[in-house]
């Protein structure tokens, strides 16, 4: 286990399988939440994006931060109990598809880094948690996300995602399926172009 500090008093933890990247951070910034913000960080990982937030002193007022890989879960409470932050950031150990109705229309913002490859694209990491954070389980994933995303959203809440631009397609169906519509997106870029795009969406006819 190894302690990341991102900023002079704000850390996170993190292990050889369950870390974070440049697309996390550029995320987190994206996001730009408000400290009214009600939020669901689905997928959280380590932790990194609400404690990103508590690193640029603009952590929302509530956080749920819902992950289903074990070790990573158990990275995430550690590194948020340490920073003194238990009060605002709440782990939740599951699946995001599997939360209970009691949440639906509660969050303003909810926010997904989420697995951007196809099973049947690629070689799979025999890692179970990088395997859990790249490569989707099925077909189906990122239609479920976006239904998961609108049934939790407050009327005037934002979601913001990142996926990979060969998946554009994937994400205008999805979103559309999903009664949800695009705000804004922005590509992030290299020098050998776009490698990641940021998204915002809200519920459709709201």
């Amino acid at each position: 286990m190894k302690r990341e500090f991102l900023s002079d008093t704000v850390f996170v933890y993190t292990d050889g399988a369950v870390t974070f990247g440049q697309d996390a951070v550029a995320l987190a910034r994206f996001c730009n939440p408000t400290p009214a913000d009600k939020t669901a960080d689905l997928g959280t990982g380590c932790g990194i994006l609400p404690l990103l937030w508590a690193a640029e002193k603009c952590l929302p007022k509530t956080v749920l931060a819902v992950e289903r890989f074990s070790p990573a879960a158990a990275l995430a409470a550690q590194s948020i109990a340490e920073n003194g932050l238990s009060d605002r950031i709440t782990v939740r150990e599951g699946d995001w598809n599997d939360l209970p109705a009691t949440l639906d229309g509660r969050f303003t913002l909810i926010c997904c880094n989420p697995p951007y490859f196809k099973r049947e694209n690629g070689k799979i990491s025999q890692n179970p948690a990088r395997a859990a954070a790249r490569t989707e389980e099925n077909g189906a994933a990122l239609p479920r996300l976006c239904n998961t995303a609108a049934r939790l959203l407050a009327p005037d809440g934002r979601f913001c995602f990142c996926m990979r631009p060969e998946r554009e397609g994937d994400v205008a169906a999805a979103l559309k399926a999903a009664d949800l519509e695009l705000e804004t997106s922005a590509p992030l870029e290299n020098e050998h172009g776009a490698w990641l795009i940021l998204y915002s969406a809200k519920r459709r006819n709201v």
